[in-house]
């Protein structure tokens, strides 16, 4: 399974980190929420190909989470940087 590329799962499920440090990652269904949409409640989950975010890892549990896109040198962001978070090593996210 593959986050960056979505490939791995069922019909109507997304590939979502499960530990990026080790590579592993786990398939459950798609959420609804759009790249840039407000994660915090974590009630529902973002669409396949991102995944909820802390906009300020060094403000836990005080800051608000956004939906982001999974990147990577082989895939670059459609808009924004793709970069490294201090939140979870190994994993690359579009940022605006």
């Amino acid at each position: 399974m593959q986050a960056v590329t979505q490939s791995g799962c069922n019909p109507n499920q997304a590939c979502y980190w499960s530990d990026p440090q080790a590579g592993t990652t786990l398939c459950f269904d798609e959420g609804n929420l759009g790249d840039g949409a407000d994660c915090t409640s974590m009630i529902e989950l973002c669409q396949g190909g991102l995944d909820c975010l802390p906009d300020d890892p060094d403000d836990l549990p005080n800051t608000s989470y956004h939906c982001r896109a999974y990147c990577d040198a082989q895939h670059p962001c459609a808009s924004g940087t793709c970069e490294s978070t201090s939140f979870i090593q190994g994993w690359q996210y579009c940022v605006p």
